[in-house]
């Protein structure tokens, strides 16, 4: 998975910060939404 191919280093890096942000507002929601249920 250790590409280093001229080129492809943007498209590796926009991909990781786009799944690590969905990732970060999934748990966001989730916590948001626990704190609603049990508060």
């Amino acid at each position: 998975m250790n590409t280093n191919l001229p080129g492809n280093n943007e498209k590796k890096w926009n991909s990781w910060y786009i799944a690590v942000a969905v990732t970060l507002v999934v748990l966001i929601i989730v916590f948001y939404f626990f704190t609603q249920q049990f508060a």
